[in-house]
Parts: C-alpha cells; sequence; structure tokens
C-alpha cells in the first residue's frame, strides 16, 4: 500500500503498513485533542443553546416569569432559582428523559402529593397534576416543559417552605428575628434530579427539633381522627356533671380513647356501654380540660362541650400553624441557648444545651400581657443583665391612667405602697402634692420602692428593647392558679425567678442559691452583667406536642394565628417570603 506520492524521478520508499496505521491514530487523537480544546474555549465564550424544543420552551417560560399551567402562576419568587439551574444547560428537562418522568421525578411527585404529613398543602404545589403526568409519557414538547418547570417550581418552593417556612417572622411579627443558616437550594434540587429517595432530602430540610417531629406526629393523629365517623358528632346535654346519665356517653368515651385523655384499657373494660358520667371519664375530661387550657372541673359545661363537639380540623388548622412557627426557629440554637416564652401557653423555657428535650429544659408558668389592652409583644431580644432587689419605674402611662388619679383622691397612697416620685436628674422628691403635680407635668416619675410589695418582686431580667418589656418576680402569685394567664401590663411575670436567676449565672461564681435568696431582699438594687448574654424570643404558638405523647391546644389571645393564617391564604408568590 502507497502511503506517500514519489515526486517524478525519485526514488520511491515503501512505508509498512504497521508503522503507517499507527502514525495515522496518533495524528487522529492530536486532531481530536485540540478539536476537544477549541469546543471547550467556544463553550466557555458562548452561552449554552437550548437543548432542543424542550429546551427553548423551558426558558422561555422562565423569561416570561408566568407559567399559567400553575395553580400559584407568578414565579418571582422562584425565578434565580430558576435561572441558575436551567441557563447553565440551555434549558435541558431536569424530569423527563425521551418523554418520560424519570424515577426521581416520580419520587419526588409521590412527596408533594403527601406533603400534607408536614403540614403543608398538596395543592400549593399543583400535586394532583404532576401526579397525573407522572404517570404516564409526556407526549408532546410542550407537556415535557410544563411538567419539567411546574415540578421544579413545586419543589423549591417545599423545600423552602420547610426550610423557612412560607412567610417570614417578620411578616406576622415585625420585631421577631432569626438567623438562618444559609441554604442553597438549587443544589438541593440538582442532587434530587438524581436521587433514588428524595424523602430523605425532604427530611433534611426540614428543622430537627424534637418537639417539630413530635408535632408532625401530632397532625397524623388528628388526620386520622377526622377520617374516623365514629368520634364525632357528639351529642351531650347542654351541662354534664359527674354522675349524670346521657345517651351521648359511650361516643364520649371513644373520643377521649382516641385523643389519648382515657387509657386504651377503658375501652376494653368495664361497662364500655354505661351511660353514667363516672369518676373515670370524669378524670377524662380533666385531663382534655387541663390540655385545652381550660379550669380543671370535671365539668362539661359551654366551653369543654363545644371543644369536645367542635371540628378536629380546627385542631388540625393550629397545629399546622405551629408547625409553621416552628420553621422560622433557626436549625442550630444559638451560643448560648437561648430563653423562649410561648405566649399563648403562658410557659418560659431557658434551653440547657441546644436541645429541646424536656429534660434539657427549665421550664416554668408566666403571665402575660392582657389579650385587649396590653398585649406582651412578640419580638427577639438578648438578655444582658439580672437586677435583684429591683426599682419599678412606673411607666408614664400606668401613672397617668391608674396612680395619678389615686393620689389625688387618697393623699398617703403613694407612700403606703413604697412609692417615691423622683426628678429625671435622680432627686428624690418624695410623696407630696406639689411631686405629684411634677408628674402631671411631665417634669419627674414615680417608682416603687424595692421590697415586699414591689410589683417586680425580688429579681428582674432584662433585655433592652423598644417596648420596656423584661421578665420579673411578682408579689401576685394566686394568678398562677389560674388556667388562663393574660393578667400584666405588657411584662411577663415568672412562677419561679430565683430558679431563673441561678440557671442564667450558674457559670459566675458566688451564685448559689443562698446567694440568690439574699440577693432577692435587699434594701438597694444590685445589678449582676451576664457573663455571657443569653438570646431571648417571645413567640407565638397555639399547638405544643409533649413527649408523653400529649397535645396541648391553647386560645388565640392575641388573634396573632388569624393573622398569619390570613397571610398563608394568598398563596405564592408571598409578598413577605423569605429567599
Amino acid at each position: 500500500m502507497m502511503l506517500h506520492h514519489a515526486h517524478p524521478g525519485s526514488r520511491v520508499r515503501r512505508v509498512p503498513k504497521r508503522v503507517a496505521v499507527g502514525r495515522l491514530a496518533m495524528a487522529l487523537a492530536v486532531s481530536a485533542w485540540l478539536l476537544a480544546g477549541a469546543v471547550r474555549a467556544s463553550a466557555q465564550r458562548m452561552p449554552a443553546r437550548p437543548a432542543g424544543e424542550v429546551g427553548s420552551l423551558i426558558l422561555q417560560i422562565v423569561a416570561s416569569g408566568t407559567h399559567r399551567p400553575q395553580r400559584w402562576p407568578l414565579l418571582r419568587d422562584v425565578t434565580r432559582d430558576l435561572q441558575a439551574l436551567y441557563a447553565p444547560a440551555g434549558g435541558a428537562p431536569r424530569w423527563s428523559r425521551g418523554g418520560q418522568p424519570t424515577p426521581a421525578a416520580i419520587g419526588v411527585v409521590r412527596e408533594l402529593a403527601t406533603i400534607e404529613a408536614r403540614g403543608l398543602a398538596p395543592a400549593d404545589y399543583d400535586a394532583a397534576a404532576l401526579t397525573t403526568a407522572a404517570a404516564g409519557p409526556l407526549p408532546t414538547a410542550m407537556a415535557q416543559a410544563d411538567f419539567d418547570v411546574t415540578l421544579t417550581v413545586a419543589t423549591i418552593r417545599a423545600l423552602r417552605a420547610l426550610q423557612y417556612g412560607r412567610v417570614s417572622a417578620a411578616a406576622v411579627h415585625a420585631h421577631l428575628h432569626f438567623t438562618h443558616e444559609p441554604y442553597d437550594v438549587v443544589t438541593a434540587l440538582r442532587a434530587m434530579t438524581q436521587s433514588t429517595a428524595p424523602s430523605l432530602q425532604f427530611d433534611q430540610t426540614e428543622p430537627p427539633h424534637l418537639h417539630y417531629r413530635l408535632l408532625k406526629s401530632a397532625l397524623a393523629r388528628y388526620r386520622a381522627l377526622a377520617r374516623d365517623t365514629t368520634l364525632l358528632p357528639l351529642a351531650l346535654t347542654p351541662t354534664l356533671r359527674p354522675d349524670a346519665v346521657d345517651a351521648g356517653i359511650p361516643r364520649l368515651r371513644r373520643l377521649l380513647v382516641a385523643l389519648g385523655d382515657l387509657p386504651l384499657t377503658t375501652q376494653r373494660t368495664g361497662a364500655v356501654d354505661s351511660l353514667r358520667y363516672d369518676s373515670v371519664l370524669v378524670s377524662g375530661v380533666q385531663h382534655f380540660q387541663h390540655r385545652h387550657g381550660f379550669v380543671e372541673d370535671g365539668i362539661i359545661g359551654p366551653a369543654t362541650r363545644a371543644r369536645l363537639r367542635g371540628p378536629v380540623a380546627a385542631r388540625i388548622a393550629q397545629i399546622e400553624l405551629s408547625l409553621e412557627r416552628w420553621r422560622w426557629l433557626p436549625h442550630i440554637l444559638s451560643d448560648p441557648p437561648p430563653v423562649i416564652v410561648n405566649v399563648p401557653a403562658f410557659r418560659a423555657h431557658a434551653f440547657t444545651t441546644n436541645s429541646d428535650r424536656e429534660a434539657d429544659l427549665v421550664s416554668m408558668d408566666v403571665v402575660v400581657g392582657k389579650a385587649f389592652r396590653h398585649r406582651t409583644p412578640v419580638f427577639s431580644a438578648t438578655m444582658r443583665y439580672v437586677i435583684f432587689s429591683p426599682y419599678w419605674d412606673v411607666p408614664p402611662s400606668i401613672a397617668r391612667k391608674e396612680l395619678l388619679p389615686l393620689a389625688y383622691r387618697d393623699a398617703g397612697y403613694l407612700a403606703r405602697n413604697d412609692f417615691e416620685i423622683v426628678r429625671t436628674n435622680g432627686t428624690v422628691l418624695g410623696t407630696s402634692a406639689a411631686a405629684v403635680a411634677a408628674v402631671d407635668a411631665g417634669t419627674a416619675r414615680i417608682r416603687q420602692k424595692p421590697g415586699a410589695t414591689n410589683a417586680l418582686g425580688g429579681v428582674k431580667f432584662v433585655f433592652p428593647n423598644e417596648f420596656n418589656v423584661y421578665l420579673h418576680d411578682t408579689p401576685a402569685q394566686s394568678v398562677f392558679r389560674q388556667a388562663r394567664r393574660d393578667a400584666s401590663h405588657g411584662c411577663i411575670r415568672l412562677a419561679e425567678p430565683a430558679r431563673l436567676a441561678r440557671f442564667l449565672l450558674r457559670d459566675q461564681p458566688g451564685w448559689d442559691s443562698t446567694a440568690v435568696a439574699n440577693a432577692m431582699t435587699l434594701s438597694e438594687p444590685r445589678q449582676v452583667t451576664l457573663t455571657r448574654p443569653v438570646p431571648v424570643h417571645i413567640v407565638y404558638a397555639t399547638a405544643v406536642a409533649r413527649e408523653d405523647g400529649d397535645v396541648y391546644f391553647y386560645a388565640d389571645i392575641y388573634g396573632h394565628d388569624r393573622t398569619l393564617a390570613a397571610l398563608l391564604a394568598t398563596g405564592y408568590p408571598y409578598a413577605n417570603s423569605r429567599r
């Protein structure tokens, strides 16, 4: 075989065939390497070409900012994510191959169809339409583009909702702010397009807190109750007292067992068909009343009867709203861990670690602001110091509306109750008529001296804020015996203030139980600065699941649940959604 042409008159040299083939292969390899390098360089200079007709359609949808097939068609909340996902690949579909949904797509669609188990609504993520589309081939390029964009948008929104919540905390409570860890939803989505276990990605996106998971379990229980037609409706006489007889007793017994207020053995033993409201049932009703924040008298009066007969859907809604509020919290709690006050539950919790196990909490009852005139604000701040035996500097509004009228009617009222009047420069004026007039004129203020009658008791915990709200002791202990404890002017009274003081000062030498008790009875205030300032979050959740399986429901005393529900009802893209 001749591989070189001979010049005229030249001597022809034959090249062995094996050598020629080797030289040709080397030449082809070099040419291919040079061509690949040129292609890579060109790809860096030029934008990616659309991946065929489907890719072109996907890019058009992303560029338009609207996708009409979806329930919530405006895409401004996810536009940047869509561009980051599709543009580099020229719009190549992520969820289908050759007109068939991928296994990853089918798995994600299944998760979206059951996302109500996580407290979200499948309809918000087009789960029904996606389920239908994922069941068969996607016959046209437009069908493939619609499926891909719809599934991508739904997944981004669902992941972000589970990570942060659908609306921000500040949209409901302007002064409630949390710092969140960064979350790259596009990277998470890319991983899901290749995943065979998308549920793990959803699980890892949700808050890791124990009480969030307990609340999810409670949601599943209450959804099952809603489907049980043997429990409701419940017919009872208007007021049912112990030992009374009522035809609705058997169904009441079944309901209390299903709710966990009576042990299951109650349904299996004894006179299950008895119509008598016996002592066992009374104890179950008292447990029910305790969980719902009612007086535990065992009498089924109007409030208890309405709650027993009330739709389970209302309790499900409370759980879903409380799950949304849990998502606002950072997944990793602060260092040092926070103090959290749940206003409608009338409870405070000091975290000893980043865990929210009940064994790791210092918990106590609290009194919060009156519902109609003196609401405790929902906000975040940082506790910086503790004041033992504090003065109570009476807020001007309380002085004007409550104390001054009393002082004018009774000249000795202020002195008898350990109040004194002080000028803005600190000069003590006493409680004379002239001093009272100075308060009225705005040139002096009223304060109450440390002592047994001081409204702040023996200690207050200060986290500077624009509302002048703080935690404090109180001499009025009887209010803690009430089921509903919205009774203050806005500050938060503690049932066990000495216990909280010991906990907060546990790392500072010299603050044992005796030292704290002594400091709470001084004649002059003593301020102690915390070596490590502690975050304080005043929050609002009307459903709480406990480790023992009980689920507590509280009244929406300030109407904040109604506000949150109204915001969520507006749908995507939420005006105040978190990116």
